[in-house]
């Protein structure tokens, strides 16, 4: 089995709407108050958090560092093959991407189980049919 890998390519920061430390490697989106939060079912995500935003106060209002272009290690929802299309599910965990989903990258690497890391080529794509 592969190793998950990163190539940053664009990563910005944001303040954290919560206490994200227990996420780092979930999609992320913006809320309307412009703060990081974790992505829901199929959502349109900025992208994926890349460190622990919480750790050292326990609450929001911390810096995320979000990886927004490029290869993103993410932590799986279910078994995922190179090659397939992943979106974000409830959680913010990697899923295959399925009807009504909106496309969020392509697995490099296989996830055999849930909450396995695997690695990502980031971009947005379209809400599938």
């Amino acid at each position: 089995m592969m190793m998950a890998w990163e190539i940053p390519v664009l990563d910005i920061s944001l303040v954290a709407a919560d206490d994200l430390q227990d996420f780092q490697y979930f999609f992320v989106k913006v809320n309307s108050d412009g703060e990081v939060e974790l992505a829901g079912d199929g959502e349109a995500a900025l992208g994926v958090l890349q460190n622990k935003p919480g750790e050292a106060t326990g609450a929001g209002g911390e810096v995320a560092s979000i990886r927004i272009y490029g290869v993103s290690k993410v932590v799986a929802a279910e078994a995922i093959d190179p090659g397939e299309e992943v979106a974000s599910d409830a959680d913010g965990k990697a899923k295959v991407a399925g009807s009504g989903d909106r496309v969020l990258g392509v697995a490099l690497t296989a996830a055999a189980n849930e909450d396995e890391i695997i690695s990502i080529a980031l971009y947005h794509g379209p809400e599938l049919a």
